[in-house]
């Protein structure tokens, strides 16, 4: 089971994430890495979560490299359409919020 939903982001580069997979991997784009405290993190992108859409544009047919520029070519605003898997055997799956750790 999946859940589908509209993300953006807003005020320009970085972003606070990274993709992964592509045509040429036979692999949908995907979020890869999420920094902590970034963009990304604050709008709760996760690891896993797939891309089906850059600014609009569907992303099946993209490469990695085709995905990267439509990312980068984003200077104030970055829209995306995710799915993210839902794993119901007894526990849903999530991504936390980060939390700030000070020493002292």
């Amino acid at each position: 089971m999946s859940s589908y939903t509209n993300v953006v982001l807003e005020g320009g580069a970085p972003w606070g994430f990274r993709i992964t997979g592509g045509k040429e991997n036979n692999q949908p784009i995907s979020i890869g890495r999420v920094t902590p405290g970034g963009k990304a993190s604050l709008a709760n992108l996760c690891r896993g979560d797939v891309i089906l859409a850059i600014g609009g544009v569907a992303t099946d047919a993209m490469t990695l490299s085709e995905g990267q520029n439509a990312i980068l070519s984003s200077t104030q605003q970055l829209c995306f359409k995710i799915e993210r898997s839902i794993h119901t055997v007894g526990v849903i799956l999530y991504c936390p919020q980060p939390v700030a750790l000070h020493n002292g």
